[in-house]
């Protein structure tokens, strides 16, 4: 059984403080409220609205919406996309779920996590795989309070281990109103991906957030003649072994760098064990 969490959360706009609670910035969300219209289920509060359509037997994401119901992130992509270790995939589109139900979040007093110890409301169902060999249990959260919205997939095997390559929880695509995205910080795994007004991420330091044209429709057409000089930049995280060779700085937002080596990244995909060579010309 494996579980991951992905957040997409509103950036607020102002600061508040206190001593007494944990706050976030800016306007206080309110409490939070689902509903169904036909086959569209949405959480929502005082600042954001989340939809979700079910169709088919699957779930789509609807889109994300600010609280004077500008579309920030736009509707359509599946809820997950899972690719097997023979190279297959499966979507929430492609695997069979039940009607969604809408689920009142009592809060846990006892739990170690802050957010579990508010009430909430969450939208949740279970995905089972067309063989039946794993399902999929899948969750949209919004607790009282929340500047954000919390995907949760948890994954359990039918019997037989179930190996897998890859596993996408959402493929945002911000409008025009919801700014333009890029990563933050330096590239190791689990930055997350920001907006002037969103921010997402994987709630796992395993996590690979990208920002343009990845995944498999970058697989299919990515090349090494695609990069251009204006796409390499600092390196980050400096092996031991190069400081002697390039020197290092330190910059006081992304940590260490080299200096006079710069860094692209191109997916890379390795076949089978042995001997590889990478030729840079």
């Amino acid at each position: 059984m494996r579980k991951s969490t992905f957040l997409l959360t509103m950036l607020a706009a102002a600061a508040s403080v206190s001593t007494a609670a944990v706050e976030y910035p800016g306007d206080n969300p309110g409490t939070a409220g689902a509903a169904v219209k036909g086959a569209t289920y949405t959480v929502s509060n005082d600042l954001l609205s989340a939809d979700f359509t079910w169709k088919d037997g699957g779930v789509t994401f609807g889109g994300f919406k600010a609280a004077d119901g500008t579309l920030l992130v736009s509707g359509g992509a599946p809820v997950f996309e899972i690719t097997l270790a023979d190279k297959s995939k499966l979507s929430s589109t492609d695997m069979v779920a039940d009607a969604p139900q809408i689920v009142d979040l009592t809060p846990d007093t006892g739990s170690l996590t802050i957010s579990e110890q508010l009430p909430g409301k969450a939208i949740s169902t279970t995905f089972t795989a067309p063989d039946g060999s794993f399902s999929v249990e899948w969750r949209a959260v919004l607790r009282d309070g929340s500047h954000y919205l919390r995907q949760e997939y948890t994954i359990k095997s039918a019997g037989k281990p179930v190996f897998f390559n890859t596993i996408t929880p959402l493929q945002v695509i911000p409008t025009a109103e919801g700014g333009i995205p890029s990563i933050s910080g330096n590239t190791t795994n689990g930055t997350v991906v920001v907006t002037d007004k969103l921010f997402m991420g994987l709630e796992t330091p395993m996590s690979v957030m990208s920002v343009g044209q990845h995944g498999g429709t970058q697989e299919d057409t990515w090349s090494a003649e695609s990069w251009t000089p204006q796409m390499f930049g600092n390196v980050f995280n400096v092996p031991e072994s190069f400081v002697p060779v390039y020197g290092n700085k330190f910059d006081a937002k992304n940590g260490p760098t080299l200096r006079d080596l710069l860094v692209a990244e191109g997916p890379v995909n390795f076949e089978e064990p042995g001997e590889l060579v990478v030729d840079f010309e």
